[in-house]
């Protein structure tokens, strides 16, 4: 079972990560990109024999510092309820990887909401060490 920082078992997961756009992307947002643009048709529901393209990445190294509070949902239904990992680390990506990606997000990248006040939730700082 798993457990999230606020041990609401109805509690989502939800991990962030910050770009600014610059000369370079990192790997995985390179797979990334060109696993979208590659897309085609309609979604459909996945099928045991289903191929995927290897966008994997290390995400222990991702997590080196990050910050995590609870809160909710940035689109509709904007429900509560959401545990958020946010990572320090600001990645810089490319521009044509960044519209890549967005040509394929329902709604684009637009939050349907205005940043909330943190209000009485704690925020905590965390991270991983490598073993």
């Amino acid at each position: 079972k798993c457990v999230t920082p606020n041990n609401n078992v109805n509690t989502k997961l939800h991990l962030a990560i910050v770009f600014e756009q610059g000369a370079t992307s990192p790997q995985f947002v390179e797979n990334l990109a060109n696993a979208a643009s590659a897309a085609t048709g309609t979604p459909e529901a996945l099928i045991p024999d289903m191929k995927f393209l290897d966008i994997s990445v290390n995400i222990h190294a991702l997590l080196s510092t990050y910050f995590f509070y609870d809160g909710s949902l940035t689109t509709p239904p904007c429900s509560t309820a959401v545990t958020w990992l946010v990572v320090k680390t600001v990645f810089s990506v490319k521009s044509e990887h960044l519209e890549m990606i967005k040509k394929v997000l329902p709604g684009g990248t637009e939050n349907n909401r205005e940043m909330q006040p943190l209000n009485s939730r704690g925020l905590s700082v965390a991270g991983t060490i490598q073993l």
